[in-house]
C-alpha cells in the first residue's frame, strides 16, 4: 500500500466517499431510528450523519499520517494475506466487541428527542460514530490495503461491516427467552414456589 502520492484533501474525499458507501447498510437503522425519535428530524437527522462521518473521517485522516509515517514496502499478494488474517484477528479483541455491542444498543434507543435536537444529534453521532469506527476498523484498515477503488472489497467489507451489526441469533434467542420469563400473558411460564407458610 503506498499513498504517500495522494494529498490529504484527495485521499479524505475518497476516504469519505467510500465510508459512505461501506457504512450505510449497517448505519441506517440507527438513523432511522433516531429520525423517529427526534421531533424536528430533517435538520437533526442531517447534523447527526454529519457528525457521525466526522468521526470517521478524523480516523481516515489518522490513518493516512501513520501510512506515511510507518511506510511499509511488501508484495501485494502478502499484503492481502496479511489483512484478511488482520480482520479475523481483530473480530476477536474485547474493542471489536464493545463497539459492536454499543452500535447495536443505540440502535434500540426509543426515548423520545423534543426541539430541535442538535445536542442530542451531535452527542449520539458521535458516539455511535467511535463505536462503529471500534467495531469495524478492522475491515476498513483491510480495504485501504486491499484496494480502495476495488468495487469487489468495498462490497465485501459493507458486507462484513453488516454481519457484525446484525445480533446474534442466540442472543437474540436469549433476549426473547428473557422477555418470555418476565412477560405477562397466558403463556407465561408457570413458575414452582415452594409454599409460604399459612398458605
Amino acid at each position: 500500500m503506498s499513498m504517500g502520492r495522494d494529498s490529504i484533501p484527495s485521499f479524505t474525499l475518497m476516504w469519505v466517499a467510500i465510508t459512505a458507501a461501506m457504512m450505510t447498510p449497517s448505519s441506517l437503522p440507527f438513523v432511522v431510528s433516531f429520525a423517529r425519535r427526534a421531533s424536528r428530524w430533517p435538520l437533526a437527522t442531517a447534523v447527526l450523519v454529519g457528525a457521525y462521518l466526522f468521526v470517521w473521517t478524523g480516523f481516515g485522516i489518522a490513518v493516512y499520517l501513520a501510512s506515511m509515517t510507518i511506510p511499509i514496502s511488501i508484495p501485494a499478494a502478502t499484503a492481502a494475506v496479511l489483512a484478511i488474517a488482520f480482520v479475523g484477528l481483530y473480530a476477536l479483541t474485547p474493542v471489536m466487541r464493545l463497539g459492536r455491542r454499543r452500535c447495536i444498543e443505540m440502535c434500540r434507543r426509543r426515548e423520545r428527542i423534543d426541539g430541535w435536537g442538535l445536542r442530542a444529534a451531535i452527542v449520539e453521532g458521535t458516539t455511535y460514530g467511535v463505536s462503529c469506527v471500534a467495531c469495524s476498523a478492522g475491515v476498513m484498515l483491510a480495504v485501504v490495503v486491499l484496494g480502495m477503488s476495488n468495487l469487489v472489497w468495498i462490497a465485501a467489507g459493507a458486507a462484513m461491516v453488516l454481519l457484525y451489526k446484525l445480533e446474534r441469533p442466540l442472543d437474540a434467542t436469549k433476549r426473547a427467552r428473557h422477555v418470555h420469563a418476565v412477560g405477562g400473558g397466558p403463556n407465561r411460564p408457570a413458575i414452582v414456589t415452594s409454599p409460604r407458610r399459612g398458605e
